[in-house]
């Protein structure tokens, strides 16, 4: 019983000590299955996406992706495509209806992406702002269907 109190607040006191860091590994705990920081950040709470974990998360991971006002997305990836020139990342929004992203990472610097609202009929494209230093999630018209 010592020993796993012991355990449990050591775990406590690396976790408060590391705060509120995406980029640390997980925090495990030896003998138990408990992991901490289960969701991947696609992007930190300001929305600067980050492509070295986008790269990294698995498939059935879950996910956090932000946008520069603060929303935050929470889904999951469901495909990964990694060929010679290319990788695509491919996932669903779980708190927006018919929502889903995906980003792609290609040989030359390409990086891209977008999340797709598709019940409100918005997209949120992935483009480079020089005030936020990085690559961010912004909306975008040119996606927009066609008024009859």
């Amino acid at each position: 019983m010592k020993t796993i109190t012991t355990a449990f607040y050591l775990a406590l006191v690396t976790t408060v000590l590391a705060g509120i860091n995406q980029e640390q590994k997980p925090v495990t705990v030896p003998g138990f299955k408990l992991q901490l920081n289960q969701e991947a950040y696609f992007t930190d709470i300001h929305g600067k996406a980050d492509p070295n974990i986008i790269v990294h998360t698995p498939i059935g991971k879950s996910v956090r992706i932000y946008r520069t006002d603060g929303f935050c997305y929470t889904g999951m990836i469901t495909e990964i495509e990694d060929g010679e020139t290319y990788f695509k990342v491919y996932g669903t929004i779980h708190n927006i209806p018919g929502g889903r992203f995906g980003f792609v990472l290609a040989k030359g610097g390409i990086f891209a992406g977008a999340i797709v609202e598709e019940d409100k009929e918005k997209t949120y494209v992935l483009e480079y702002s020089a005030v936020h230093k990085g690559y961010v999630l912004i909306r975008s018209t040119k996606y927009n269907k066609p008024q009859a």
